[in-house]
C-alpha cells in the first residue's frame, strides 16, 4: 500500500528534526561546559589562570614601554599546547580575544598577556580588553572548541598588586611574577630575568634642586628642577634604557635615552616635563617635574630594579640635596651642578658657568637686601616708613630692568612693572614694597610696588618680561626693623639689625647709610645696651626695673636734652631726657619703670619696655636717631651693640 505525504508535512517533520538535533547539541555542548570546569574539582593538571593584575601602573612594561593590566596562564600538563583559536575575555557573555595563529605555551610554562582596552585591532599578545581595579570582572580561558577551561572573579587590588593563585587559593599579593612560579623563587626569578637589571655600576643620584627658579638655566635660558648622576664607579656605567622617576608607584616615568657614564663623569638632567628642551639641545629633560615639599626619586633599571634612590623635604629655591664626599646628604644653597658637591667644586662651577644662559640679560640682578617691617629706619619720599626691596647688578655691565617684573606671588610673577630704570655696574637699587605702584623716576625714593610684605613669611620673585623668574628669595620671621642681605643668588640670606639700603652690606656701609641718613660722620648718641626682665642690676627702691644704655658716640660733648627715648615710633616725645652734659664717650643709664618721679641715681623714663617693642631715639626735631627691637635673651643677660 502506498502512503502519500504532502510536501508541507514533510518539511514540519525535517524542521521538527533540526530542532530537536539543535536542542540536544546545545544540551551536550552545556554538559560538556559545566563538567569541563568545575571549580571543586580544580586540577594544576591543566591550563588555567595563575595570575592577574588589574592596575599595573609600572610593575610590568608591556615591550612598546608602556603599562598594560595583563593575565598569565600557566600549562600544567605534560605537553607543549598550541594555543591557537583559544580565547580570553572579561565576562561570561562573549569572547573577546583569541589567540593567534602559533601562539604555544610550553609544558610547565607561563604565558603573559597584556590588556589594553584601548585596542582597535588586536595584535601581538596584547587583549583589546581592560581590567577594573575594583574587582567587577569575570576571567574566562576558552579553548578552541569554545568551552570554558578557567573562570576567575577578580577582587579589588592596589596599583601594582596581582591577584595570584598561589598553593590553591587566590590572593593579593605586592610580589607579582608574571612569567614565573608565584613563589619567592620565582620573584627573585622575575627580577633577575630583566635586561638590565644585573648592571654592574654605581651609579649615584648626587644632587637633587626640586626648586629652582632661577639659579640655574638650559641651554634655551629656562630653570627648570634638575637631577645629577655621578657614576662613582670605576667603569663605564651603561645608563640608555634605564628608568628616572619621583613616584614610588610609577617607577617608569622617564627612561633615559642612550647614555654612557665614564668613571667620576656627572651629568644634569632637567626635571622639566618634557621629553626636549627644543631641536637644538643636548640637553635631557625628563617628563615630570619634581616636588619640592617631600619626595624620593627613584634611579631604576631597565626593569625597575632601584640602583639608587634619594628622598629629601623641604628644598628651597635655589638649594640642592647634594650627596657628600662621606656618603651622606645635606640641604645646601651651594649648588654644584656637573661640578664635585665641594666648597672647590661650588668655585669652580661659579667660574665657569656664571649666568650664561642666553635669553636671561638680568641673570646678573639679586635681590640684596630686604625689610619687610620698619617704624622708623628707612623713610619713603612721602615720609612713610614702608617696606623695601634692594636690587643690585654683580656685574660690570650695565642692566636694564624696563619690562621685568616684582612679585611676592609665584602663582602671579606679573604683580609690578619697573620701568625704563637702569642698573650701572656694582650698583644698588631700592623699591617700596608699600602698595602705592609708583613708577616715576625721581631719585631713589620714586619706586613704590603694587604690593607690601610680611614679616612672617615670604617669598620675593625678579623675573624677566617672560615671566622666567632671574633671582627668587624666601624669608621666614624676618624682625621688625631688621633686615635679610644677601650676596650671591646662591646665599640663602643672613638677618641682621644693621640695614645697609643703597650700600654695601657689612659695616662700611653701614656707617655710609647712617652718614647718609643723619647728614654727619656717625650719630653722637646711640643706643648702647637694653636690659629686660632684669632682677639683678640697679636696684631702685627695693625694686628692679628694665634699663637702658646711651652712648655718646661723638667726639664732643653733647646735651641729653636735645635728645628723647619713646617705645612708639608715633610718638617720638615720650620722654625727653635729662638736661644734662654727657662728655665724649660717655655713658648714661636711663631705668624704664614708667615713673618719672622715681628719678633719683638714674633719670626714669615714663613708660616700660616689653618683649617685641621698637626702642626709638629721636632728635627734638623728630628726626629718628637711633632704635633696637628687643629681643628675648637668656635670664640676666642684656642686648647690647656690637662694637
Amino acid at each position: 500500500m502506498s502512503v502519500f505525504f504532502s510536501k508541507q508535512w514533510i518539511r514540519y517533520r525535517l524542521l521538527f528534526a533540526m530542532v530537536l538535533a539543535l536542542l540536544l547539541l546545545l544540551g551536550v555542548g552545556i554538559w560538556i561546559t559545566s563538567s569541563f570546569y568545575n571549580e571543586e574539582e580544580f586540577s594544576d593538571q591543566r591550563i588555567y589562570i595563575s595570575e592577574i593584575m588589574l592596575s599595573n601602573q609600572s610593575a610590568y612594561p608591556y615591550e612598546d614601554g608602556n603599562f598594560y593590566d595583563w593575565i598569565e596562564l600557566y600549562n600544567g600538563t605534560d605537553e607543549d599546547v598550541n594555543l591557537f583559536r583559544y580565547g580570553l575575555s572579561d565576562n561570561d557573555a562573549s569572547v573577546k580575544w583569541r589567540f593567534p595563529s602559533g601562539t604555544v605555551i610550553k609544558s610547565g610554562g607561563y604565558l603573559v598577556v597584556f590588556c589594553d582596552e584601548s585596542l582597535s585591532n588586536a595584535s601581538g599578545l596584547r587583549a583589546p580588553f581592560g581590567l577594573s581595579k575594583k574587582g567587577k570582572d569575570t576571567v574566562i580561558l576558552v579553548n578552541d572548541g569554545g568551552f570554558v577551561v578557567d573562570r576567575v572573579a577578580t577582587v579589588a587590588c592596589g596599583n601594582n598588586q596581582a591577584y595570584a593563585y598561589v598553593e590553591g587559593k587566590w590572593v593579593v599579593t605586592d610580589q607579582c611574577t608574571p612569567g614565573y612560579a608565584n613563589t619567592s623563587v620565582g620573584r627573585e626569578a622575575f627580577l633577575a630575568s630583566f635586561g638590565g637589571d644585573t648592571v654592574d655600576c654605581n651609579v649615584k643620584i648626587s644632587e637633587v634642586a626640586a626648586k629652582n627658579l632661577s639659579c640655574f638655566l638650559d641651554e634655551n635660558g629656562h630653570a627648570s628642577d634638575w637631577i645629577e648622576l655621578y657614576n662613582a664607579g670605576e667603569s663605564d656605567a651603561d645608563l640608555t634604557g634605564c628608568w628616572l622617576s619621583n613616584d614610588a608607584e610609577h617607577l617608569f616615568e622617564w627612561q633615559i635615552p642612550s647614555l654612557i657614564l665614564k668613571p667620576r663623569e656627572r651629568i644634569v638632567i632637567f626635571c622639566s616635563d618634557s621629553s626636549s628642551a627644543g631641536d637644538n639641545t643636548k640637553e635631557l629633560h625628563t617628563a615630570f617635574r619634581l616636588k619640592a615639599t617631600y619626595a624620593s626619586v627613584y634611579l631604576t633599571t631597565k626593569r625597575g630594579t632601584v640602583i639608587d634612590m634619594v628622598t629629601y623635604a623641604n628644598l628651597p629655591n635655589g638649594c640642592a640635596y647634594a650627596l657628600l664626599e662621606d656618603g651622606s646628604y645635606v640641604s645646601t644653597p651651594y649648588i654644584t651642578p656637573g661640578y664635585p658637591n665641594t666648597k672647590q667644586g661650588y668655585e669652580d662651577w661659579c667660574a665657569t658657568t656664571p649666568y650664561t644662559a642666553p635669553k636671561a640679560a638680568a641673570i646678573g640682578v639679586i635681590i640684596s637686601e630686604i625689610m619687610a617691617s620698619q617704624s622708623g629706619t628707612y623713610p619713603d619720599g612721602d615720609g612713610d616708613y614702608s617696606d623695601w626691596i634692594e636690587l643690585m647688578n654683580i656685574t660690570e655691565k650695565e642692566i636694564s630692568l624696563e619690562g621685568f617684573f616684582l612679585s611676592d606671588l609665584e602663582s602671579d610673577l606679573y604683580q609690578w612693572k619697573f620701568p625704563a630704570v637702569v642698573l650701572a655696574p656694582n650698583s644698588r637699587l631700592i623699591v617700596f614694597a608699600s602698595g602705592k605702584g609708583n613708577t616715576g623716576i625721581q631719585g631713589n625714593y620714586a619706586l613704590h610696588t603694587s604690593f607690601k610684605l610680611s614679616s612672617v613669611t615670604e617669598t620675593v620673585y625678579v623675573s624677566s618680561p617672560s615671566g622666567q623668574p632671574v633671582d627668587v628669595v624666601t624669608y621666614r620671621n624676618l624682625p621688625k626693623e631688621y633686615t635679610l642681605i644677601r650676596e650671591s643668588k646662591q646665599d640663602p640670606g643672613t638677618v641682621t639689625r644693621y640695614p645697609t639700603p643703597g650700600y654695601s652690606n657689612d659695616a662700611k656701609g653701614y656707617a655710609k647709610f647712617l652718614e647718609e641718613r643723619e647728614g654727619q660722620a656717625k650719630p653722637s648718641l646711640v643706643i648702647n645696651e637694653v636690659m629686660l626682665a632684669n632682677t639683678s642690676y640697679l636696684k631702685q627702691k627695693g625694686k628692679y626695673y628694665d634699663w637702658i644704655e646711651l652712648l655718646n658716640d661723638s667726639g664732643e660733648n653733647i646735651n641729653l636734652s636735645e635728645y628723647y627715648l619713646s617705645d612708639d615710633q608715633k610718638d617720638p616725645f615720650r620722654y625727653q631726657l635729662p638736661n644734662k652734659t654727657l662728655k665724649a664717650g660717655g655713658m648714661q643709664v636711663v631705668i624704664a619703670s614708667g615713673n618719672v618721679a622715681l628719678t633719683g641715681t638714674f633719670p626714669h623714663a615714663g613708660f616700660r619696655l616689653g618683649l617685641g617693642e621698637v626702642l626709638h631715639l629721636f632728635r627734638k626735631d623728630g628726626t629718628l636717631v637711633d632704635s633696637i627691637l628687643l629681643v628675648e635673651y637668656p635670664k640676666g643677660t642684656s642686648q647690647g651693640r656690637e662694637q
